[in-house]
């Protein structure tokens, strides 16, 4: 490279010029080592760049899971609400509470219905508020059964069976036979949980249909047998198949 510069000298100029233009050239080349090995030390690789995805991915899934999990299944977490609930409606709408009890029935389709059994004593004509509060409560509640039988004391002796839902998440245990990373296998299980919500929220949609729908025809169904109940006692029952039945008291 001397020999380069000592050649591009004009034979007027002096010696030390070439050397002069040469030194200006050092801290251009040093400037330029160091910035392409400052970007290759800085430069993501293709790991981070993997990472950074994920993470994308992550976040995008829990922000649908936050809008998704918002609903009117009765989850497990709910359960002592809904039993102080229940306590609750029946004092306000002046009944005596004589035995809650729920047991889970067998999931269908990826939902888990829980049937509870209320048993309450009171006046008859209370019943209509009873079971507006229950239809009107956070949770859905389909009612599928309405027993009252009328007592010596004008009071009458309820049985009502009440019907709420829950998604049946399924387990993601199948994942582990997959060579997954730990990102990808939050990723996948997050993925797993969310498409299980989104089946059943489909679900629910319907689901609150046929509430509505029911609640409408208990509405129409259980005054004209109460005021049977009221003037001459017996029994009456209700469900979902065969409508509303009164039984006079035998003789």
């Amino acid at each position: 490279m001397t020999s380069f510069f000592y050649s591009q000298l004009p034979p007027d100029r002096p010696l030390h010029f070439g050397f002069l233009a040469l030194a200006q050239l050092i801290p251009i080349t040093l400037a330029g080592v160091i910035y392409f090995s400052y970007e290759k030390l800085n430069r993501p690789t293709l790991e981070d760049r993997i990472g950074r995805l994920e993470s994308h991915h992550l976040k995008a899934i829990e922000s649908e899971m936050k809008r998704l999990k918002p609903s009117r299944s009765l989850l497990d977490k709910d359960r002592k609400t809904v039993d102080s609930f229940l306590r609750i409606l029946s004092k306000a709408t002046s009944w005596q509470v004589k035995e809650i009890k729920s047991y889970n029935r067998i999931v269908e389709k990826q939902i888990l219905p829980i049937d509870y059994r209320i048993k309450i004593m009171g006046d008859p004509f209370n019943l209509p508020v009873f079971l507006a509060g229950l239809h009107r409560q956070p949770q859905m509640c389909r009612i599928e059964e309405i027993d009252v039988k009328m007592l010596e004391d004008r009071n009458a002796h309820v049985s009502i069976k009440v019907r709420y839902f829950r998604p049946d998440i399924q387990s993601s245990g199948w994942l582990s036979d997959f060579q997954l990373s730990s990102a990808e296998q939050i990723i996948f299980r997050h993925g797993w949980e969310m498409w299980n919500w989104k089946s059943y929220k489909r679900a629910e949609k319907r689901i609150l249909e046929e509430i509505n729908k029911r609640y409408l025809v208990v509405q129409k169904d259980i005054p004209s047998g109460l005021i049977k109940l009221r003037n001459n006692g017996g029994q009456f029952s209700w469900n979902s198949f065969r409508g509303g039945k009164y039984r006079p008291s035998s003789p």
